[in-house]
């Protein structure tokens, strides 16, 4: 007899750490482009801000979908808690 498959967000959770690291690794960087955009005399917070995301998108965007993830996952966990008591 195999024990019948209950809902785990592991995977969720150490893909939430991992996109958060990520992040974090990427920020110093991001703030270095970002600062660098600006430079010359005629840049402005908008050069900053492309420079940022330049660096920093791809790394936002996984953290937002792994948090996307990791919330569908608890609400799963909490209605399948709901549903057996």
């Amino acid at each position: 007899m195999s024990k019948p498959n209950k809902p785990s967000i592991v995977q969720e959770s150490i893909f939430l750490v991992v996109t958060i690291l990520i992040n974090i690794l990427a920020l110093p960087a991001a703030l270095v482009i970002g600062v660098m955009a600006t430079d010359s005399p005629g840049s402005g917070m908008k050069e900053l801000v492309m420079g940022f995301l330049f660096v920093q998108a791809v790394p936002l965007i996984l953290f937002a979908g792994s948090l996307i993830l990791f919330i569908i996952k608890i609400r799963e966990i909490r209605n399948n808690n709901e549903i057996s008591t």
